[in-house]
């Protein structure tokens, strides 16, 4: 079996200006050089000074996805619960459909569900954490009000 001879490897390194072009910038020239290249477009086809690249663009008014999924979950839908027809949230119809599902015994919605609870019991102890005061602000607010009031000390 006969193998092919090595290839030679040729290296290729970037340079900013190939050897023997003229330099970009002359410091007794008003206008620079214009270099034609990779980077470079010639002047005639570079952004003229204060036009866009995307003369188009997006359209002034046109709505990204979020917005979109906002606006459609913000509109009341009817629905039937149990037999009569209401109107309501999509988000509240989703609460709905998961909670039927996990009390038909969907494990993956069950755990929706109990997430759902957990994440509510934490909110509510992080209410109630805000809510209460340390014995510092409770005599600040008792003085206050003794202030207020005009039985305390002035």
């Amino acid at each position: 079996m006969i193998t092919p001879p090595p290839r030679p490897r040729v290296r290729v390194r970037a340079t900013l200006e190939p050897p023997g072009a003229p330099p970009v910038h002359q410091a007794d020239d008003p206008e620079p050089t214009s270099r034609v290249g990779y980077c470079c477009p010639p002047t005639e086809h570079r952004f003229k000074s204060g036009q866009s690249g995307n003369p188009k663009g997006r359209p002034k008014g046109s709505r990204n996805m979020a917005t979109i999924v906002a606006g459609v979950l913000a509109r009341r839908i009817r629905t039937k619960i149990d037999g009569e027809t209401q109107r309501i949230l999509p988000t509240e119809a989703l609460v709905h459909v998961v909670l039927r599902k996990a009390l038909g015994g969907d494990r993956h919605a069950s755990d929706t569900v109990f997430r759902w609870i957990e994440e509510g019991e934490t909110s509510k102890e992080r209410r109630d954490a805000v809510r209460s005061f340390g014995e510092k602000e409770e005599a600040i607010l008792r003085r206050m009000e003794d202030r207020f009031a005009g039985t305390g000390d002035q």
